[in-house]
């Protein structure tokens, strides 16, 4: 079965919202996002998520803008601010962690 992407991504949003996985688990889908931070899809899932009372409030400008952050923007936030600095880099440690332990599909 072919799913047309934008229903694909209507149905994830839904189930993530239904189940308040955007209030409770904002770390690990920042952290499942965050290599595509320069995409739409990574603005949308930000959109969908609670960040008051995150270190990740400082993505609440995207919240509102819909834009894509910038790479210069991100790296010039870690450099000014070292707690945006450990999110992101906790962020990234748990995503290359979930890479490296994940089965390869089988061809």
């Amino acid at each position: 079965m072919h799913w047309p992407k934008h229903d694909l991504v209507a149905l994830i949003s839904l189930d993530l919202v239904s189940c308040r996985v955007n209030e409770f688990n904002v770390d690990v889908l920042i952290a499942c996002g965050l290599p595509y931070h320069a995409t739409n899809h990574f603005v949308r899932l930000v959109q969908l998520l609670h960040l008051d009372n995150t270190c990740w409030k400082f993505l609440s400008p995207m919240q509102k803008s819909g834009a894509a952050m910038p790479r210069a923007l991100l790296v010039q936030r870690c450099i000014n601010d070292q707690a945006s600095a450990s999110c992101i880099s906790s962020a990234a440690l748990m995503s290359s962690h979930n890479c490296l332990h994940s089965p390869s599909p089988s061809l």
